[in-house]
């Protein structure tokens, strides 16, 4: 009864954070504006890094049947391209590439979109670490580059960032899902020594707290993912144009 109790105050207290954030307080009714859309993160905001893994003829080259990780299709978009789109601004893959190969902002080939190469977002990266998801080791596989080196790419390619950009870095998620799994690779271990023997009464206690740490950490990292999404709504308006 407890748990469900506190359960059912934690959903509450977040559903009214989210609200708050999206539309309390404030006297700015103005709609800012916005002249371009940087987004740092990993397959979340990824809008077709990979597409060429996918091509159809197998050379890499179009048509591609995906590349996207939550959905794909000729009219497929995420929500990084819906946003762009409310924004009324372009927005393109700074990389695109597989297996070691890529091309920065293939965009640039039409001079008119050469500044929209703008969402870093690649599947499997991770914040600091290049080995993030999906890369191996001999560097095939997926690019993953991390959220540090997009930044630094994008402050090499444009300078600086500009009074009139969105910023969005939504980033961590694979560092956790990296985190759990060598978690539970030394819990599986720490379990077998403690059924051998070979771990003291203190050393096995310990291994459900490590486990309890681990769940904690990460429902703390979807509770502050809430309200920095609710963030974002607010300030692009973006629920102003459903409501209107």
């Amino acid at each position: 009864m407890n748990g469900r109790r506190i359960g059912t105050g934690l959903a509450a207290g977040l559903a009214a954070l989210v609200l708050s954030a999206c539309f309390g307080g404030g006297d700015d009714d103005a709609a800012p504006r916005y002249g371009r859309l940087v987004v740092f993160g990993d397959s979340l905001s990824d809008v077709g890094t990979y597409a060429p893994a996918t091509s159809l003829t197998g050379d890499g080259a179009p048509p591609y049947f995906g590349g996207k990780f939550t959905t794909n299709g000729a009219a497929g978009t995420i929500w990084v391209e819906n946003l762009a789109g409310v924004l009324g601004v372009e927005v393109t893959p700074a990389e695109v590439g597989f297996d070691g190969s890529s091309v920065r902002c293939p965009a640039a080939a039409t001079p008119a979109l050469a500044g929209s190469c703008t969402a870093y977002g690649q599947g499997g990266a991770r914040v600091t670490d290049p080995n993030g998801l999906g890369r191996n080791a001999d560097g095939s596989g997926a690019l993953t580059v991390p959220v540090v080196t997009q930044v630094a790419n994008h402050l090499a390619r444009f300078t600086a960032f500009k009074d009139t950009d969105l910023v969005i870095v939504y980033a961590g998620n694979n560092d956790v899902f990296i985190q759990f799994e060598a978690f539970a690779v030394a819990a599986g271990t720490a379990q077998a020594q403690a059924a051998a023997g070979l771990l003291t009464p203190t050393e096995a206690l310990a291994v459900p707290r490590r486990r309890t740490l681990a769940l904690a950490v990460g429902i703390t990292i979807s509770i502050m993912a809430i309200p920095a999404l609710a963030f974002v709504l607010r300030v692009t308006h973006l629920f102003d144009k459903f409501l209107t």
